[in-house]
């Protein structure tokens, strides 16, 4: 996960954490350390841009996932 000291977009940080979570929805071998908490952290860097509300949805989604 991506600790602010590279430069890089809010849509980066988001798209990351859209990954993350199909990893760990299909238990990938490549999920690494991956964990629902690091998903919602991390997408939550990413909502500047939210104008329509679809990546706070995602969050939810997320959320609800984690607690099934």
């Amino acid at each position: 996960m991506d600790n602010k000291n590279n430069q890089v977009s809010s849509d980066f940080r988001f798209a990351a954490a859209v990954a993350m979570f199909g990893q760990l929805l299909r238990n990938s071998d490549f999920k690494a350390d991956a964990t629902y908490d690091k998903v919602i952290k991390l997408a939550k860097t990413g909502l500047d841009k939210d104008d329509n509300g679809y990546r706070r949805e995602f969050i939810r989604l997320v959320e609800t996932v984690k607690g099934l």
